[in-house]
């Protein structure tokens, strides 16, 4: 069939618009937002997996019923994972992101043809599981203990990156991803020039000393490294993966092998570790305001007023060497031993 004039990047069937028109369109979508290319693998991994059966059928034999009954297949097939939330049932993040995939899809789509494809999302006939966030962080008895575990990990990229995403409260992808080139170091700064959201939410933050310190070692650390080529990329934490190619560290943590299971050394991941940060952020008397700008989340709907203060980075300087000095305040306290008491 001829290449449709409405879609110069996709094909029109006879039939009418398949669900790969959908698809696609949403990814063109997500491109020019310029949203993150870990958003953008992850919806294709997922859809090309879970939607392969419907890609190229007509998108308006696509039925709520149908997605109701993908929905719960994908909960009945999930397989037990590490790290896992147990207050949710298994599968049901999967579940619930596959469904918001279609939904967006389907909404691009319709919006590209004027509203040709009706008023009802099929996707709004899945009743969505209720998911309850994950609220752990490392306790202050235990931080001690986690710093200690750290230290002894083999990868000193690894044990850094680790420490600085305790002292930041970035997340994962951000920490991994930092370049030299993002640092200011006479303003002792890092910009985040591709967060979560896109470049339009990039964002600056100050650097305490342990994170500037932090940061100092690895360039000369990196740069003398007999592991790591000349010019590899000026990742703060790279990493050379198996077709010998540098970039940046693609897990904080050290795989370990016990037997049959594999892990990651040490158990919490970087998300625990923005939670603690954050948790003793607000015990300092950090304000809900200045962490939002820290950590970068987004600010809720109901916070309008946020949206016109603008915190200035000597402001959130203190505010960061307020949560450093909390943080070593933690990790350097020994824990009270228990008093027993003697039974009469």
């Amino acid at each position: 069939p001829p290449r449709s004039t409405l879609f110069p990047y996709t094909t029109l069937f006879r039939s009418g618009p398949t669900f790969r028109d959908a698809y696609e369109a949403h990814l063109l979508k997500m491109r020019r937002r310029n949203r993150s290319e870990q958003s953008i693998a992850t919806m294709k991994k997922e859809m090309e997996k879970y939607l392969a059966d419907w890609l190229d059928r007509p998108i308006t034999e696509l039925t709520g019923a149908d997605l109701v009954k993908l929905h719960d297949r994908i909960k009945a097939s999930a397989r037990p994972r590490e790290g896992t939330n147990p207050n949710n049932e298994r599968g049901a993040p999967l579940a619930n992101r596959v469904i918001a995939h279609v939904s967006a899809c389907w909404n691009t789509l319709n919006r590209k043809l004027e509203g040709k494809l009706g008023g009802w999302n099929p996707a709004k006939s899945v009743e969505k599981d209720q998911l309850t966030a994950k609220r752990e962080r490392i306790a202050d008895v235990d931080l001690p203990g986690w710093y200690a575990r750290v230290q002894t990990m083999r990868n000193p990229i690894q044990r850094d990156g680790l420490v600085f995403a305790l002292f930041t409260g970035l997340r994962s992808e951000d920490v991994r991803t930092i370049r030299f080139d993002h640092v200011d170091w006479s303003e002792r700064s890092l910009v985040l020039p591709d967060p979560k959201g896109g470049t339009a939410r990039a964002f600056k933050i100050p650097l305490s000393k342990t994170c500037l310190d932090i940061l100092r070692r690895r360039q000369t650390e990196n740069a003398a490294s007999p592991l790591l080529p000349a010019g590899y990329g000026g990742f703060a934490f790279p990493a050379i993966n198996s077709a010998g190619e540098v970039g940046p560290i693609s897990d904080l943590r050290q795989q370990v092998h016990l037997g049959d299971k594999h892990g990651r050394f040490p158990a919490e991941d970087v998300h625990t570790l923005r939670r603690t940060y954050e948790s003793v952020a607000h015990e300092s008397g950090i304000s809900e305001l200045d962490q939002h700008v820290l950590t970068n989340h987004a600010f809720a709907s109901h916070n309008v007023n946020a949206t016109y203060i603008a915190q200035a980075l000597p402001h959130l300087a203190r505010c960061q060497a307020t949560i450093e000095a909390a943080l070593w305040k933690r990790i350097k306290t020994k824990p009270r031993a228990r008093r027993v008491r003697p039974q009469t």
